[in-house]
């Protein structure tokens, strides 16, 4: 079974990921962070999401709930500080797009995950998007 952690919900992406979490059949929500517990409380509900595994401390909330993964919907500003707080935790990382906010936060983020060596890192794309495909020819 796969433990995953909603990290922040100022994207409103965090609903369809963590409903795709909750669908699948080896996956489960560890745990929600965001510091305004009122962000979560629509996933709190929707999700059956029990209170110790709801969070407004993100320290907390990555200490107590042995995860496998974190999925981050902070504000694209914030990518890279949340990024280099999930990290040490050794968790694989998926953040919503944008990658950072600037080339020198994208930096801080490939640094940071680099030392980490057992964190993968991934790109979310909005549900029902398709890929981009270069033009053939």
């Amino acid at each position: 079974m796969h433990r995953v952690l909603g990290i922040s919900f100022d994207h409103l992406h965090m609903g369809d990921l963590l409903r795709q979490v909750a669908e699948h059949p080896d996956a489960e929500i560890a745990g929600v962070f965001h510091p305004d517990r009122e962000r979560m409380a629509t996933a709190i509900a929707n999700f059956a999401i029990p209170e110790e595994r709801v969070f407004t401390d993100l320290d907390a909330c990555l200490s107590n709930t042995k995860a496998d993964l974190a999925i981050i919907c902070s504000r694209t500003a914030e990518h890279a500080n949340t990024v280099e707080k999930v990290a040490p935790h050794g968790l694989h990382i998926l953040v919503e797009k944008p990658f950072a906010a600037s080339a020198r936060d994208a930096r801080r983020r490939s640094r940071r995950r680099e030392r980490a060596a057992s964190a993968s890192p991934s790109i979310g794309r909005s549900p029902g998007i398709p890929p981009t495909t270069p033009p053939s020819g």
